[in-house]
């Protein structure tokens, strides 16, 4: 139960309240016993103090919990902060990576390169062993 229907039940409570049939009766009285307990006003009083005590107990309790939640969002902020600027340094040298299309492309060609050129090395061995000596 929270703080806000608590006071509206306390609330609702004392309005439906009702002083005692002999109280109203005799009102001289009443107020003759005004600073003794057992009075109609001084019950109330009471309930209200229970409720008042009760309601400070369940706002301190849910300030720590706020107070809980504020240094963990803190922390997250911090988190996300530290994750926006990797996330920024990984977006500028994404220009820089190669896609694989690009990368198979270049790889093919340089197939090409390596076995014309170990053709040309086989050409060369082969003329020097056949012809140089």
């Amino acid at each position: 139960m929270d703080a806000v229907t608590l006071t509206f039940l306390m609330i609702s409570m004392m309005n439906s309240y009702q002083v005692p049939k002999r109280a109203r009766s005799k009102s001289r009285k009443l107020t003759q016993n005004a600073g003794r307990s057992g009075g109609g006003i001084e019950g109330r009083f009471a309930f209200l103090e229970m409720g008042f005590y009760e309601i400070r107990d369940r706002l301190s309790k849910i300030e720590t919990r706020v107070d809980s939640l504020e240094s963990k969002f803190d922390k997250l902020e911090s988190k996300v902060d530290k994750l926006e600027s990797k996330v920024d340094k990984l977006a500028s040298t994404m220009d820089t990576f190669v896609t694989k299309e690009e990368l198979h492309r270049e790889l093919h060609g340089l197939t090409w390169r390596v076995a014309g050129g170990a053709i040309v090395l086989l050409a060369g061995v082969y003329y020097i062993a056949r012809y140089a000596h």
